[in-house]
């Protein structure tokens, strides 16, 4: 006795190969116009697949003499909801950036510059545009970015939160264009097992042997999947059951399953594998789910003779040989 699998692939990925320009130029822009003592100008690459993310250098630069006498200070604080891109290829989008959902989406603390001439540090925001998706076809856009001040309120004002007197207002860097180009055709290459085996595994602290479905490095293939830009693949497993699932990558010796006692009873069920495509801004990637690229059937069966074998090729293991 032993196990069964299966596997499918699912998706059409034809389709040429499309050579990327080699123009990697950045471009700075002129100042924009002048709110409150307060300007702005971006940094962005020219020439962009269809997508990446979109990442904009965002810079400020206050105008003393320019500044109005009731405001003193500066908020440089990260937050994103203040930031906004339009862009422009025939229809307009207004879109916000994406945070990595393992950082938080803005300052614990305000960050207070005085409009005295001080440098305002400058911010990077990645937009990474799924919500134009397919409609973003590649060709000249004309893409503006838009601050405004935040509307949002600390919970506790920090000491001396009045007297800062800080700058409100909106201000947009000047036009700028930017080429999106095709995105290079490229595959992902991930490692999963193709054959399970019954392993009696020794545990720590005196507890008893247990058994465990896992699989060694000789149990293994490679299996390679284009891969779209702005996509992760993620590697999920879950019982045919649904009794247990997991997420994450998997090496030799993972344990699917464990009995941790054994009464002679037929050991038997099933498992599927699956390699899922989900947005890089999808938080789902961390719970499993997505669009299905490929997966693999496994349904297992072991009874006494293998377990004893199981036991017999953990004496000779443990002997050396």
């Amino acid at each position: 006795m032993g196990f069964a699998a299966s596997e499918s692939y699912s998706g059409n990925h034809e389709g040429k190969s499309a050579a990327r320009p080699a123009n990697d130029a950045r471009l700075t822009t002129e100042w924009g116009e002048i709110e409150n003592g307060i300007r702005c100008r971006a940094t962005v690459r020219q020439t962009v697949e269809v997508g990446e993310g979109l990442i904009v250098k965002l810079e400020f630069q206050a105008v003393p003499d320019k500044v109005p006498p009731h405001i003193k200070s500066f908020d440089a604080s990260v937050t994103l909801w203040n930031i906004t891109l339009t862009l422009d290829g025939g229809a307009t989008w207004v879109v916000s950036p994406q945070a990595n959902p393992r950082a938080w989406l803005y300052d614990s603390e305000p960050n207070i510059i005085p409009l005295d001439g001080s440098e305002i540090p400058s911010r990077s925001y990645c937009f990474w545009l799924p919500e134009v998706g397919s409609k973003l076809k590649p060709g000249p856009y004309v893409v503006r970015v838009r601050y405004a001040n935040p509307s949002r309120q600390w919970n506790e004002k920090p000491k001396g939160w009045a007297a800062a007197k800080l700058w409100s207002g909106v201000v947009e860097t000047p036009e700028f264009e930017v080429l999106f180009v095709p995105e290079t055709p490229r595959t992902q290459t991930t490692i999963v097992p193709k054959r399970l085996i019954l392993e009696l595994r020794e545990t720590e602290y005196g507890a008893s042997p247990h058994l465990a479905l896992t699989y060694s490095a000789e149990d293994t293939e490679e299996v390679s999947i284009p891969k779209r830009n702005g996509f992760m693949q993620a590697v999920s497993f879950r019982a045919l059951d649904g009794t247990w699932h997991g997420t994450g990558g998997l090496e030799p010796r993972h344990r699917f399953r464990v009995w941790t006692a054994y009464n002679g009873e037929e050991l038997k069920g099933g498992f599927r594998i699956s390699i899922d495509e989900v947005h890089v801004t999808n938080y789902l990637r961390y719970f499993g789910g997505g669009r299905e690229l490929w997966e693999r059937e496994f349904r297992y069966s072991f009874d006494e003779s293998d377990v004893q074998a199981a036991r017999e090729r953990s004496c000779k293991s443990s002997d050396g040989q």
